[in-house]
């Protein structure tokens, strides 16, 4: 059994791999971890841990409580993204850069240390929304960003600078790299080009020249060696890579932990045999993680402030399932607990 953990409003990334490939895939048990703090009960077998982006401090530590006692339950076990280890966004790409590995420098708004690289923009550290500015190119604009956010009711903290890497190919396009990590296994995914500096999805036509390039890539995975290392360093065995390459060089943009996986139904037709190829690999991922356990089950306990907060944060959740059904005064209500983040 493999078990998938994710936050309540991030569950669609897992979903649609569900979706269009189960039936190639071993057994997914996608669980929400609000509903895991709320029965506190975990299966066993092989857990994986994601989004820790979207977990409060509070919820971050009962992750790291469920992982221990995984750990010394006595139950064949496997965990994959061991949350008291996993380096996130902001502390992998500062390691990167300090160690002379990375080019992208990151620094926090609500911090001490002054960019040094530009052009920048700004962005959360967390979550997966767009950055908030243009590209930065001096300090005397990255003032004036600050003030505009500030002005425009947004908080600095959690807030970071990200020097902007990258540069165009020969034809013009920016350039975005992805590859999976499951266990011990890389699966290239795709290589994604746009005319614009922020890659999002492929927005360049996609040219039978290209169509070869890409499935070459994910056939051949030509940057594994340095993947690895980096992988390795964050402490995270299940994800995607995000990349580009840089005169010559891996630049890493971040690992996501609860990745977009290819849709394996539909798409353009062009891309058909490179999606054959991922799914191929993936399975034979999945399945090499995967423990035969059962339906296995072990109690959690949280104890001291981590009960207690989860305690409340239940409580906060039934009232916003509550008011969702009620309608008139009560949808003031669930627009603040989205607002919160309760939904």
């Amino acid at each position: 059994m493999i078990t998938i953990l994710v936050n309540n409003n991030n569950r669609h990334p897992i979903q649609r791999l569900v979706d269009t490939a189960g039936a190639r895939l071993p057994t997914f048990n996608l669980i929400n971890y609000q509903d895991v703090f709320t029965t506190r009960k975990l299966p066993v077998g092989c857990v994986i841990f994601t989004d820790f982006d979207l977990l409060t401090d509070f919820q971050m530590d009962a992750a790291c409580t469920m992982a221990v006692q995984l750990e010394r339950s006595g139950h064949p076990s496997r965990i994959l993204n061991d949350p008291r280890r996993v380096l996130e966004r902001f502390d992998l790409l500062r390691h990167l850069y300090t160690s002379g590995q990375n080019a992208v420098e990151v620094t926090r708004l609500k911090g001490d240390v002054h960019p040094q690289r530009y052009p920048l923009f700004l962005r959360m550290e967390n979550g997966a929304t767009r950055p908030d500015t243009d590209l930065i190119h001096d300090p005397a604009q990255l003032a004036l960003a600050k003030k505009s956010l500030a002005s425009k009711g947004h908080t600095l903290r959690g807030r970071m600078t990200v020097s902007f890497e990258a540069e165009r190919d020969l034809e013009g396009f920016f350039r975005k790299y992805g590859v999976f990590r499951i266990g011990d296994h890389l699966v290239p995914q795709h290589i994604l080009r746009s005319p614009d500096w922020i890659v999002k999805s492929n927005d360049a036509e996609v040219s039978q020249a290209f169509a070869d390039e890409e499935l070459k890539f994910v056939e051949e995975n030509p940057h594994a060696s340095r993947l690895t290392e980096v992988f390795e360093q964050a402490n995270i065995t299940f994800g995607r890579i995000d990349y580009t390459v840089k005169d010559g060089e891996v630049t890493v943009f971040e690992i996501n932990t609860n990745p977009v996986f290819p849709r394996f139904i539909g798409g353009k037709p062009e891309r058909e045999m490179r999606r054959g190829t991922i799914l191929d690999a993936l399975s034979h991922a999945f399945a090499s993680v995967d423990i035969d356990v059962g339906d296995q089950k072990i109690e959690l306990e949280f104890s001291g402030e981590i009960y207690h907060h989860l305690r409340d944060f239940r409580q906060q959740s039934t009232a916003v399932s509550r008011a969702q059904t009620t309608g008139g005064k009560s949808n003031r209500l669930v627009q603040i607990a989205q607002r919160l983040g309760l939904r």
